[in-house]
């Protein structure tokens, strides 16, 4: 089984690709791809589009996970709103392949790798930068996403 792990932010989206079980993950892929910085709005979600649907037609994905947004974000500024947009591309490609999409936060991806409310995303990504080395923070959080929803 083949699991896509999402970051998405309103100028880019972090992506891996894990595949085995949660005691024996095995990184295939990571990338990030960076939105086109000369394009309309509806021009960037439909070229976005396009890159999700190859993605998946070309990795074969089974399962994608999602990481959210936390409760505290800031809901009403455009940049909650581009990216609330981006995942919206990334739920629609998913539904369109049959995909099913889960979404996790800090408090679950930690309650997952048994670490303490307090010090959970620094305690997580020592856990991701010892499991699959290191990598920058969008990239550790789309790592962990897909890593704790292995079975």
């Amino acid at each position: 089984m083949q699991y896509l792990g999402v970051r998405c932010t309103n100028k880019d989206c972090c992506y891996v690709v894990l595949t085995g079980d949660y005691e024996n993950p095995v990184l295939l892929k990571r990338n990030e791809i960076r939105f086109p910085k000369d394009f309309s709005r509806p021009k960037t979600l439909q070229w976005f589009y396009r890159e999700i649907e190859g993605l998946i037609q070309t990795e074969e994905i089974d399962l994608i996970v999602m990481k959210g947004m936390e409760p505290m974000a800031d809901k009403n500024s455009t940049t909650a709103q581009h990216r609330t947009e981006n995942e919206a591309i990334v739920l629609l490609c998913a539904e369109n392949a049959g995909i099913f999409v889960d979404r996790v936060v800090d408090a679950s991806i930690s309650a997952k790798l048994g670490g303490e409310r307090k010090y959970k995303r620094k305690q997580n990504y020592a856990a991701c930068v010892e499991k699959f080395g290191d990598a920058d923070d969008k990239t550790k959080e789309a790592i962990l996403a897909a890593w704790v929803k292995m079975n």
